[in-house]
């Protein structure tokens, strides 16, 4: 109710808008406050398990309600972003991209919570992150990227940043299709494919990008390797359906072939790093 509850008006005015922060916008101060303030000072309580100082009904108990309200409102917010005048005028494209990575460092913030904390680390959970998460990447694919594309020699570095935040929770997806593939998990397994699917999309579509501008040298292929939920190394078990490279941006470094960057592998979710 109170992530609902708590939209802001995007002020009409350009000039007012490049100059508002970020909490003033949307449902973007609502988010920030539950996962910043809430969620993820949740694993700093006495066993992990609350009450939040500053949220006293935020507990283990009530976790998933919470967890299950942000992050499913996070491609909503998104979306929002990419429907309103924000995108469309060039006077505020640093603030749209500001956003873009506020979303993207929330989504992150938000896989962490299960990556780092094994008491989290139940279906559900890892559920609600396997959808919300394709959800938050289909958005970004069907209308970020092009955003991105249009604006990257202008603001490259911001552009970067964006691509780079994202992909930490691409890897973390990855990491859940294994950990369902592993455990057998039906729900996680039936939620796969879709994941996969727009996983694929997005390395394609950033490649893509990167192409255009020049930076071919900023993508790099690496072995593939299975990982558990905390990210460490399945040993001695390479994913057996999956093409055993990917795609990384932000990198200089080429293949171990020598290759350097024309890998057409479209699968990314970790490399040997």
């Amino acid at each position: 109710m109170y992530i609902r509850h708590s939209f802001l008006p995007i002020p009409a005015d350009e000039k007012v808008l490049s100059k508002s922060h970020l909490t003033e916008i949307g449902r973007i101060g609502a988010l920030t406050a539950i996962f910043r303030d809430a969620l993820t000072e949740l694993p700093n309580t006495h066993q992990s398990k609350g009450p939040v100082e500053s949220y006293p009904t935020c507990c283990y108990q009530s976790f998933g309600s919470y967890f299950s309200s942000a992050l499913n409102s996070l491609p909503k917010e998104l979306e929002t972003i990419f429907d309103s005048s924000l995108p469309k005028s060039s006077a505020t494209v640093e603030k749209t991209l500001e956003i873009i990575l506020h979303l993207t460092e929330l989504l992150d913030a938000a896989f962490k919570l299960t990556k780092e904390n094994p008491l989290y680390v139940k279906r559900p959970f890892l559920l609600t992150q396997l959808r919300a998460g394709t959800k938050f990447l289909e958005v970004f694919v069907g209308q970020a990227v092009d955003f991105l594309q249009a604006h990257f020699q202008q603001h490259e570095n911001a552009v970067i940043s964006i691509i780079k935040q994202t992909q930490t929770s691409t890897r973390q997806l990855g990491n859940i299709i294994s950990h369902g593939k592993r455990e057998k998990d039906s729900n996680l397994i039936k939620e796969s494919p879709r994941t996969k699917k727009i996983l694929e999309t997005f390395v394609h579509k950033i490649k893509v990008l990167m192409r255009k501008n020049g930076c071919v040298t900023a993508l790099w292929a690496g072995n593939l390797k299975m990982k558990h939920i905390d990210g460490s190394v399945v040993e001695d078990n390479l994913e057996p359906d999956e093409e055993d490279e990917e795609n990384d941006v932000g990198s200089n470094e080429e293949e171990e072939d020598g290759s350097g960057t024309e890998s057409e592998s479209e699968n990314e979710y970790d490399t040997d790093e």
